[in-house]
């Protein structure tokens, strides 16, 4: 009788050793490297790899960030981070297609202004849908002539 509950262990310790070796083995796609687009000329850049609860977490208690809260490129910058956030956050494909590298955002010195770029690496085998909820959350919507931001373009 003593036995089986033996057998039963040392059973369900070759499952799991066979079944380790099996995900190992398995080859996996190469995570991209965000940090390639990121230009040279680039004046910050955050890492999100907590979207989208770090992000609020992180600006609603930091005593830096709200002294910044001045500077024109801070509203710009968090606006767009907490428009991915929020895509993220509602769409499951998008929070599994960035789980593997996390996006980053990107402020950049443009003359006499600035620029926000957001990085997002995402696997060769992606929903296309995906793209869509990164879309409306830049706020591109479907009326041709509009920029990520929403605004036409200027004629």
């Amino acid at each position: 009788m003593r036995r089986i509950p033996s057998l039963i262990v040392v059973a369900a310790i070759l499952v799991g050793a066979v079944w380790s070796i099996w995900q190992w083995a398995r080859p996996r796609p190469a995570a991209t490297d965000p940090w390639t687009a990121v230009p040279e000329a680039a004046a910050l850049v955050i890492e999100l790899p907590g979207l989208p609860g770090d992000w609020e977490r992180i600006t609603g208690t930091s005593q830096l960030w709200h002294a910044m809260d001045d500077a024109p490129a801070v509203p710009a910058l968090d606006s767009l981070v907490v428009r991915l956030a929020d895509a993220v956050k509602l769409d499951g494909r998008l929070r599994s297609a960035l789980e593997d590298t996390p996006p980053l955002v990107v402020l950049i010195r443009t003359g006499g202004g600035f620029g926000t770029l957001a990085v997002l690496p995402f696997p060769d085998k992606v929903d296309p849908a995906v793209f869509g909820a990164v879309g409306q959350a830049l706020g591109a919507g479907p009326v041709a002539g509009e920029r990520a931001t929403g605004r036409p373009h200027p004629a």
